[in-house]
């Protein structure tokens, strides 16, 4: 295992980042690193994006061990890639420390370029949550890449239908075996969750450290945890937990194209290693205060449910009345369908299982810290972005139909007015700030150099039978 000294040299040589940086910018400073240094570092092209983009991937030494990384695994989510950007230099300028790890690296830097464009007015700042709303768009489940690779399990599930996302990782993962995994996620307000794919005791403590030293808050999800701040992934197996709803007699079930990478991957190599470093874009002061509050932990879930339904009957209702105005097919269009059949039909949730709380859980007092993140999640990030999503879509169809619709254009200031509204309840309940970048890059690429130093271990002990 490479020594706390060098991980130390690759972490504090991460500069103070003032913004993040566009796919094009990405793709471009791949290919220079690989031109200055051609023994190391190689830029494969993976193929196409299903809207014509190019994705490729940078392969970084030659270790024994293979590890995939990869950036934008939804398009909102930017950090990865500027995390990536840094850290394929840092790997190709310390040969040392790169021979030390004894990895083969896959980095991809965006995994959906097509979505991320349509981000990219978030990307040109300000970074607060009114501009992330003002411009979100995430990709349909089913039409994401990293989640959707073939997976078949008998008569109750026969899913093969990847994206050319999907097509082009799969390049990597059907002509290496990948020992370790680490999909660069975001989330919206609050503190960090290290999501594994596994309980793996002695990297708790590492992970914990990593996010006290960023000082990054450990964040206080609901439900079991492993340990502080870090999580078993239920999310990570969708396909898995289809097949086991469909048994179990759970339902109604969602439509599922495919399984998550991991699983995938785990077809091939059964002990591969999967780390999900949840960080948070946004915090408010209050995220540190772990003093009691005088809220229970039901109360705190029953708000933001109360929000999320509100908000559901607001865009049920709105997409009632432009249904028949939605001609042209847009990308904004498909992201409105499926939240709206997601809403209207009240799917079990095999991407995110539900957790089962007692009713001594609820009645349990949360800390401020959880209180805020908990209904900070719905006030700052689900409805806002829900009520953007619509917009978007009628602006998208305006565009397409060059012209007018009365209908379409009373609904959008009615959607406006909403969304003022809630701008303006966030500005008042919150004091969010953003997260330093390098502070965060630091927490999540320190807790990706533990996590491969883990599965280096934990595949060598590996036993199948065991």
């Amino acid at each position: 295992m490479s020594s706390l000294l060098l991980f130390n040299e690759i972490l504090n040589g991460i500069p103070n980042y003032d913004r993040y940086r566009s796919v094009e910018d990405l793709d471009n400073r791949s290919a220079e690193l690989a031109k200055e240094f051609p023994s190391i570092v190689k830029l494969i092209d993976l193929g196409k994006t299903a809207g014509g983009k190019p994705i490729s991937v940078l392969r970084i030494g030659s270790g024994r061990h293979n590890a995939l990384l990869y950036g934008f695994p939804n398009p909102e989510e930017p950090l990865g890639g500027l995390l990536l950007d840094y850290f394929s230099r840092a790997l190709a300028e310390n040969h040392k420390f790169l021979t030390s790890m004894d990895y083969t690296w896959y980095m991809i830097k965006c995994a959906d370029p097509d979505g991320a464009e349509l981000n990219k007015g978030y990307l040109d700042g300000p970074y607060i949550p009114y501009n992330f709303a003002l411009n979100f768009y995430r990709t349909p489940i089913n039409s994401t890449g990293s989640m959707v690779f073939p997976y078949r399990y008998g008569s109750i599930l026969d899913a093969n239908s990847p994206t050319a996302e999907t097509l082009a990782m799969m390049k990597i993962m059907d002509q290496n075996e990948i020992h370790f995994m680490s999909g660069l996620h975001v989330l919206r307000f609050g503190g960090v969750t290290f999501q594994v794919s596994e309980p793996c005791p002695e990297l708790y403590s590492p992970l914990q450290m990593i996010a006290r030293e960023s000082h990054i808050p450990l964040r206080k999800r609901p439900g079991t945890m492993l340990a502080e701040g870090v999580q078993l992934g239920r999310h990570l197996t969708p396909a898995r937990n289809f097949i086991r709803a469909k048994l179990t007699g759970l339902g109604p079930l969602p439509k599922i194209s495919g399984a998550r990478m991991i699983e995938y991957e785990r077809l091939i190599n059964p002990n591969c290693f999967d780390l999900v470093p949840e960080s948070s874009t946004w915090y408010d002061p209050r995220c540190y205060d772990n003093s009691p509050s005088d809220t229970s932990l039901g109360e705190a879930i029953s708000y933001a449910s109360m929000l999320e339904k509100e908000t559901n009957t607001f865009i049920l209702n709105n997409y009632s009345r432009i249904k028949s105005h939605l001609s042209a097919r847009t990308r904004f269009l498909e992201m409105v369908e499926d939240a709206v059949d997601s809403i209207s039909t009240g799917y079990y949730n095999i991407f995110d299982p539900p957790i089962e709380l007692s009713e001594k859980d609820r009645k349990e007092k949360v800390t401020v810290a959880q209180e805020v993140e908990i209904e900070g999640r719905a006030d700052i990030y689900y409805s806002p972005c829900y009520v953007s999503m619509m917009i978007r879509a009628i602006d998208e169809q305006v565009k397409q139909q060059r012209g007018t619709d009365t209908i379409l254009t009373k609904v959008r200031e009615d959607l406006s007015v909403k969304f003022e509204e809630l701008k303006q309840a966030i500005n008042s309940k919150y004091d969010c700030k953003h997260y330093p970048l390098k502070n965060l890059i630091r927490m999540d690429l320190g807790s990706v150099l533990y996590s491969a130093c883990y599965a280096i271990k934990r595949n060598a002990s590996f036993q199948m039978w065991h």
